[in-house]
């Protein structure tokens, strides 16, 4: 995301597994909230391990 980009906002979450991640990015609740909450366009997602 752009620095410059007033409109951008992250999220961070743990979650205990990457299954557990998928999951809650594949849940159509999350796609209604999102939309709920003004959300326009396609989100970038990623899932990552602590080092």
């Amino acid at each position: 995301m752009a620095a410059d980009n007033p409109n951008g906002v992250t999220v961070a979450h743990d979650f205990a597994s990457a299954a557990e991640a998928q999951a809650f990015i594949k849940n159509p609740k999350l796609k209604e909230a999102m939309a709920s909450a003004g959300v326009v366009g396609a989100p970038s997602m990623w899932i990552t391990n602590k080092a």
